[in-house]
């Protein structure tokens, strides 16, 4: 919706976080490593760097002492105007019918990526920005000129400065603390792309057989579901599990993702500086699917049971009933488990839960895919 403050076009409130676009940009990041070949990981220094400086990403960087203001007449709506400004400005808020009106457009030179002044930063904007418009690394905005009021426009102009300014601070706050952060991760993911290549590697070099091929070639054994003809679509998934079934949830994490699966797993994709119940929030309503990991550790964790009554309220609230997919890890959730809210109890008990045992059981595996599916 577009509405006009003080003379100038408004935007509405921005549909996107940035958090949700750099968790997407860790995502692409952990997918991209995770098939990284032998040779490339041989000279593991050179490819960290190298994958450093491809994922940075620019701060903005406006360069408010060259901007530049011009003056111009367009055609303007009543309905972009609130009443009051289309009265003031000879127009009656009731008609269609559009009038030309004296116009001031700024310009601003700006480098960096100019599509994230879309984007919500975490820190909240009070004030509502004008309606940004992006062109050869140039931000511009424009304000309908009160010639009945000239303080009033200028007014508005500088505000609107301002709050340009605040926004895109607010933005590269986020953007240096995933720089900062990117390292760590990128150090951490090809760690565990190295241990894994060379686990695969030892096991070829134990077996004693000649191999015809390079180890590039080779992919870590995953179980699968039998061949077909098409490609299998799945559901996205996030993993909701307790700190002391990280182990586990890593695992399933690998192997969901090895099969196509797009997952949501807290390690890999939160953010710095996030809030907890921002980022619980996201991952459960943005998921098409929640795995509950159930043992006796995680379903006493306060953390869990908030983010399973969330799942159960989405589920109330879409009229669906299969968002949640329970796994058990041990019997306490079939035998022991009495919450404080019996009927979390119940809703779990009543749908098939998948039974793991801390055994990675390939059949089992295999059902959850299938569950998966689209």
């Amino acid at each position: 919706m577009i509405n006009v403050r003080n003379g100038s076009l408004v935007r509405a409130p921005m549909a996107l976080y940035l958090s949700q676009y750099l968790r997407e940009q860790t995502r692409l990041i952990s997918l991209e490593i995770d098939t990284a070949t032998e040779q490339q990981m041989s000279n593991e220094h050179a490819y960290i760097n190298a994958c450093i400086e491809k994922n940075t990403i620019k701060l903005l960087t406006p360069e408010w002492d060259r901007h530049s203001i011009t003056h111009a007449q367009k055609e303007i709506s009543p309905h972009e105007l609130d009443p009051i400004s289309a009265m003031r400005f000879g127009m009656s808020p009731f008609q269609n019918k559009s009038h030309q009106q004296e116009i001031l457009i700024y310009k601003v030179p700006c480098t960096g990526d100019l599509t994230l002044l879309n984007m919500a930063p975490n820190t909240n904007m009070l004030a509502s920005l004008p309606q940004i418009q992006i062109s050869n690394e140039t931000l511009s905005f424009e304000v309908v000129i009160d010639t009945f009021n000239p303080d009033q426009t200028k007014q508005t102009l500088e505000n609107y400065i301002n709050w340009i300014k605040q926004h895109i601070n607010y933005l590269n706050h986020d953007l240096n603390e995933y720089n900062v952060s990117l390292k760590e991760i990128v150090l951490r993911l090809c760690n565990k792309r190295k241990l894994h290549i060379d686990s695969i590697s030892s096991m070829i070099k134990n077996i004693g057989i000649p191999m015809n091929r390079s180890t590039d070639e080779l992919q870590p054994p995953t179980p699968m579901l039998p061949a077909q003809n098409d490609k299998v679509n799945y559901h996205s998934v996030a993993i909701s599990y307790g700190g002391l079934d990280e182990d586990i949830a890593d695992k399933l994490n690998d192997f969901l993702i090895q099969n196509g699966v797009k997952t949501w797993f807290y390690p890999e994709h939160s953010l710095p500086g996030e809030k907890l119940h921002r980022m619980m929030s996201n991952m459960i309503n943005e998921a098409d699917r929640v795995i509950l990991l159930c043992s006796k550790s995680s379903l006493h964790r306060n953390g869990v049971l908030n983010e399973l009554e969330r799942i159960l309220e989405r589920e109330a609230r879409e009229g669906a009933s299969a968002i949640l997919i329970p796994i058990a890890l041990d019997k306490y959730v079939f035998e022991e488990w009495t919450p404080e809210k019996k009927d979390l109890a119940d809703q779990i008990r009543t749908r098939n839960i998948i039974s793991l045992n801390n055994i990675w059981d390939s059949k089992q595996m295999q059902r959850l895919l299938l569950a998966l599916t689209k």
